[in-house]
C-alpha cells in the first residue's frame, strides 16, 4: 500500500473548494432573490473581474437604449429639452443676480445654448451616448473606491480592491431592472421620467427638503443599497452586516445631503439627487 498517497490525500482534499463557482445565471438570479446566500458563496473564491464588469457594462447598455428610444419620442425629447433650457436659464437668472453678467449677456447666451440645442441633431446624440459610457465607469469606480477605503480602514474589513469592485459590481443589475421600469413608464406615459422614488410619483422636485426626503424614498434604490452592504459584508468577511448597513446607507445619505445643499447655489447639480 502506497501510505504517501494516502498521507498526502487529505491535504489535496483541503485545498479543493467544498462548493463550485456559480454561474453567470446564477449570479445573476440570486442576487435578486437572495444576496446573502450568493456572495457567501462568491466570497469562497477569488473575486473575478468579470463579477463587477459585466453587470456594469449591461447598465450602460440599458441606459444607452433609454437614450435611443427617448430621442425616438418627440414628446419625451421635447420634454428634455424644456428641462434643461429651465435650468439653463436659471443659471443665468443666478449670474446676472450676483452681478457676473447683464441680463442682455443672459439673454443672448441663452438664445445661442438654445439654438445650438435645437441644431445639434446626431452630434449632440453622439455626445450623450459617450457621455453615458464615460460616467457610467467613472462614477462605478469612485464609488466602489469611497466603500473600499470606508470597508477596508474604517470597519478594518478583510477584502481587497478587487472584492470592493464586485461587491458593488454585482448589484448593479438591480439598476438595470430599475432602468427598464423607467423606460418602460416613460414610453407609456409620454413624460420623461428620470427616477421611481415617491418624489417622481408626485411629481416634486428636490428643491427643498420635502422633496429631497421623498426623492430618497426610492425602492429600487433601498434594494440597491441594501444588497450592497451584504455584499460588503461577505466579501470583507465579516458576519456583522448591521455595521456595512450603516456604513453604505450613511454614505448614500450624506452625499444626497450634501447635493441638496450644493444644489441651493447651483441647480444644475440637481440631477445628481437619483444618485
Amino acid at each position: 500500500m502506497d501510505t504517501e498517497n494516502l498521507n498526502s490525500q487529505p491535504e489535496e482534499n483541503k485545498q479543493q473548494p467544498e462548493t463550485e463557482q456559480l454561474s453567470f445565471s446564477d449570479k445573476l438570479s440570486g442576487i435578486i432573490a437572495s444576496p446573502s446566500e450568493t456572495f457567501s458563496l462568491i466570497a469562497k473564491f477569488p473575486p473575478k473581474a468579470a463579477d463587477w464588469f459585466i453587470p456594469v457594462t449591461f447598465v450602460m447598455l440599458i441606459a444607452i437604449i433609454s437614450i435611443v428610444l427617448i430621442n425616438s419620442n418627440p414628446e419625451i425629447k421635447h420634454e428634455m429639452m424644456e428641462m434643461q433650457l429651465s435650468a439653463i436659464e436659471e443659471n443665468l437668472s443666478k449670474a446676472v443676480d450676483n452681478g457676473d453678467m447683464t441680463q442682455e449677456q443672459a439673454s443672448i447666451q441663452f438664445e445661442q445654448i438654445e439654438a445650438s440645442l435645437e441644431s445639434s441633431g446626431s452630434t449632440g446624440f453622439i455626445f450623450q451616448i459617450l457621455g453615458v459610457v464615460f460616467s457610467t465607469f467613472l462614477i462605478f469606480f469612485i464609488v466602489s473606491s469611497v466603500f473600499f477605503l470606508f470597508a477596508k480602514f474604517a470597519l478594518k474589513g478583510g477584502g481587497d480592491y478587487m472584492a470592493s469592485l464586485v461587491a458593488y459590481g454585482l448589484p448593479q443589475y438591480i439598476i438595470v431592472l430599475q432602468i427598464i421600469v423607467i423606460i418602460l413608464a416613460s414610453l407609456f406615459s409620454n413624460k420623461l421620467i428620470i427616477a421611481t422614488s415617491l418624489a417622481t410619483v408626485l411629481a416634486m422636485e428636490p428643491n427643498d427638503l420635502t422633496g429631497f426626503i421623498c426623492s430618497k424614498i426610492d425602492p429600487f434604490r433601498i434594494w440597491f443599497y441594501a444588497v450592497i452592504s451584504i455584499g460588503y459584508a461577505r466579501m470583507f468577511k465579516s458576519n456583522d452586516t448591521t455595521r456595512y448597513y450603516i456604513m453604505v446607507f450613511g454614505l448614500w445619505l450624506g452625499f444626497g445631503v450634501a447635493v441638496f445643499i450644493a444644489s441651493q447655489y447651483v441647480p444644475a447639480l440637481r440631477w445628481l439627487a437619483v444618485y
